[in-house]
């Protein structure tokens, strides 16, 4: 099953009608696009640094904002960062870092970034990656392959009632390299 058929099947889901576990509301496939360009020339990398202090940029330096509320990956840009849970996050400008900080918990990836699905049926934490995300419900979930990401789409309900995850504030697990 491609990408494009994983949103055809959730399209269909949705005009169906039939709610698994009350999680119909909004599911958006989130394919790689064009980046949008900023004004900073800089190329966020998540192995742009070794200092544990300045963590891998989350979400390959996407601002988190405008992937919830546009369905859009968009570069941030360094003068807007935040670091949460060991991750960078950058933004695209000052009003979606307020947006942000309003309500991290919407913004940061569900499973704390790591693959729900590996977690529940291998037992193992592996790192998602942007490549492989989907919004459910407003929030991001990342996935390290494509099958996960097929896996989930036929039954997210499964995974995330098995995955039920703390508030993230008081998180003791986070993301690894999200590129890898």
């Amino acid at each position: 099953m491609s990408k494009r058929d994983v949103c055809i099947f959730l399209a269909g889901l949705l005009s169906g009608g039939a709610a698994a576990g009350g999680l119909l509301a909004t599911f958006v496939l989130l394919v790689p696009i064009e980046l949008a360009t900023s004004k900073s020339t800089f190329k966020p990398s998540v192995n742009s640094t070794s200092d544990p202090q300045r963590p891998p940029f989350a979400l390959d330096g996407c601002c988190p904002v405008t992937v919830v509320d546009n369905s859009q990956w968009k570069l941030g840009r360094l003068e807007y960062s935040e670091q949460r849970e060991k991750q960078r996050f950058l933004f695209a400008g000052a009003s979606e870092q307020q947006r942000f900080r309003q309500n991290p918990d919407r913004y940061i990836p569900a499973f704390f970034g790591n693959d729900i699905v590996l977690a529940s049926d291998s037992h193992t934490t592996t790192a998602g990656k942007r490549e492989h995300g989907v919004i459910l419900k407003d929030r991001i979930y990342l996935f390290a392959t494509e099958d996960s990401l097929q896996r989930f789409a036929r039954n997210p309900a499964r995974y995330i009632a098995r995955n039920k995850e703390a508030p993230i504030q008081n998180a003791a697990k986070v993301v690894g390299d999200s590129t890898k």
